[in-house]
Parts: structure tokens; C-alpha cells; sequence
């Protein structure tokens, strides 16, 4: 059976969604998260709480005819991979540009050769090289969260088949064609700013210019550029990035690291992206990502700001030059 891929994942986006047919759907996403947290904080282990399982959880479980929902061996196998190969990175090399390359660049290659819509996938490359997390429990770690989704995907289609909810709206966004780039241009791009980002990084001292989610983004927009709300509305990402960013600081300053913050993070990126209308769900993870900090910086909000301001002005750039 053929596999919708990415970008009819991406023309899903909710412009003319009825929310309340996702909303059920929301709602077991945020419960889940709180689960996993739950765990992570019973255990002791972090590892459990994989920020991008929030992007992949409001994919799954929010739209049922969506590209990842109709794809449960690729949600398992895609970020299982990617944690591997970003564990044994961290494992062997220091945090450099060479390492970040190497995660960022092998998940962008999973996620095409295997035509995965599981982009957020990405993420679990650079995750442990970001935080120094060098435990081979990572991945098996994935491996229960996205199985979880997977399996919740297979039951809920044969329980209540995905035409009782109704559907997202899906409507074509325009296509032109690329020109100098190529192909595969994109992915020079989205390469630069990549690298633009950990520059900014690497000299103020701060990692999370380069937050793990800003390379999934990048894959969103880059190799999808012509999905109007980046491309016609490219302020929204900074927006929707530092407000996701700010909240989830908010929430685990307050409440700490456990399955309501979780929860609540959730909530607030998924608000966010409802007042935004804007189907980014890396965004999620943006707000998820203090609570597997060991200490977040107070300072995370304006780094998060600062690389999402540098993909948006690269993303910018490369429309200029690579279409008519």
C-alpha cells in the first residue's frame, strides 16, 4: 500500500479544519505526553521524554487520515534509527560542527530514502549530542513512545475508522519549479542556516540557538517551500517558536519536570498553533524541550528566538533564488 508522504501531511494544515473534529484527538496527544513524563519521572529517566514525541503524538493522533497515522511502522522505525545513529555520535565525537552535521545530515537522509512522513525524526539525531546524553537507552526509549503511537494508530482504524472523524481539509498549495539548486537544493540551504545557527551558538556560548526542533523546521520549510504559511507569512515561525519557547520555561519554572507541565505545554503549543493556524508541529517540542534540560537556561526563549529568526531569513533567501 502506497505511503502519503510529508507534504500532503503538510497541505493537512488547518486553514479550514474544523478543530473541534481534531480536538478529541489533541486531547489523547496531551494525555499521552503527561504518561510519558510520568514515566520519565518515575524512572529517573529523561530519556522517556523525547520532546519530538509531542509532534509525532498531535500527527498520529489528531488527524487519523493523516500521512503519519496511516504509516505506524514508519513513526516506529524512523526516529528509532536517527536515535541510534545520534547516540553513537555523541558517544564518539564532541558537540562541533562536524558532529551536528553528520546527525542533521543522516536524519535528513532516513526521512527521504525511507519517504517518511515522520520528519520530526530528525530531532532525535541531535538531541543526545545536544545534551550530552550518551545512554543506549535513548533509543529503545523512542522506541516505547513512538511504539505506543503506532499501536494506537492500528487499533483506533480498525475500532473507528478514520471516515467516521472528519478529515483535514486538504488543498494543494502552489508548486513551482526550482531552478540553479536543483533538486535536492534545499537541502543546501537548509544545511546553511543549520550551520549559520550553531555559528551563532558555538560563539555566544549557547546551544540552544541550534535547538534540536529548528532542524526538523527546517526540513518543513525548506523541502516544502511552498506551503503558504511560510511562505507567505514567514514571520509566524520566529512568532509561533518563541512563544512556544517561553511558555514551556514558563510552565517547568513554576511546576518543575513532571506529567503536568508535560500536559500543559502541550496544551500551549497546541493553542498556538490554533491562533496561529499554522501546522508546524516541531513547535510542540519547543515547549516540551526545558523539561528534559537538566537546568534550562533562563535565557532559552531569545536563543530559541535568535535561530529561528536566522532559519526564517535563510528560508527568505533561498526563495528569492530558487524560484520564478
Amino acid at each position: 500500500m502506497a505511503i502519503t508522504g510529508l507534504p500532503a501531511l503538510l497541505r493537512s494544515a488547518p486553514a479550514r479544519v474544523r478543530h473541534d473534529a481534531r480536538l478529541p484527538g489533541e486531547l489523547v496527544a496531551v494525555l499521552f505526553m503527561a504518561s510519558i513524563a510520568l514515566l520519565a519521572q518515575s524512572t529517573q529517566a529523561s530519556v522517556f521524554l523525547f520532546p519530538e514525541l509531542g509532534a509525532i503524538a498531535f500527527g498520529v493522533c489528531a488527524f487519523p487520515r493523516g500521512a503519519m497515522a496511516r504509516a505506524p511502522g514508519l513513526v516506529i522505525l524512523t526516529p528509532v534509527l536517527t536515535a541510534v545513529i545520534g547516540t553513537v555520535i555523541t558517544q564518539h565525537l564532541p558537540y562541533d560542527l562536524v558532529s551536528v552535521l553528520l546527525s542533521v545530515g543522516s536524519g535528513f537522509v532516513i526521512v527521504r530514502v525511507l519517504r517518511s512522513p515522520v520528519a520530526p525524526a530528525i530531532a532525535a539525531g541531535l538531541l543526545p549530542l545536544t545534551l550530552g546524553e550518551t545512554s543506549w537507552l535513548f533509543p529503545p526509549a523512542v522506541m516505547l513512545g513512538t511504539g505506543v503511537l503506532a499501536l494506537f494508530a492500528v487499533m483506533r482504524n480498525r475500532l473507528w475508522p478514520a471516515h467516521d472523524v472528519t478529515p483535514p481539509d486538504v488543498t494543494a498549495a502552489d508548486s513551482r519549479r526550482l531552478l540553479a539548486p536543483g533538486r535536492f537544493g534545499w537541502a543546501i540551504f537548509a544545511i546553511g542556516a543549520i550551520v549559520l545557527a550553531f555559528a551563532v551558538g558555538w560563539i555566544t556560548g549557547c546551544r540552544m540557538v541550534l535547538f534540536p526542533p529548528l532542524t526538523v523546521i527546517a526540513y518543513y520549510m525548506f523541502a516544502h517551500p511552498d506551503v503558504p504559511a511560510w511562505a507567505h507569512r514567514s514571520w509566524v515561525v520566529p512568532v509561533a517558536c518563541v512563544s512556544s519557547a517561553a511558555g514551556g520555561m514558563f510552565l517547568w519554572s513554576q511546576l518543575g519536570d513532571g506529567p503536568l507541565t508535560a500536559a500543559l505545554a502541550m496544551v500551549w503549543g497546541l493553542g498556538l498553533l490554533r491562533a496561529l493556524d499554522l501546522y508546524l508541529p516541531p513547535v510542540l517540542a519547543v515547549a516540551l524541550l526545558p523539561i528534559v534540560i537538566n537546568v534550562p537556561d533562563p535565557s532559552y526563549p531569545v536563543a530559541v528566538g535568535l535561530g529561528a529568526v536566522i532559519l526564517t531569513a535563510t528560508f527568505m533567501v533561498y526563495r528569492r533564488v530558487a524560484f520564478v
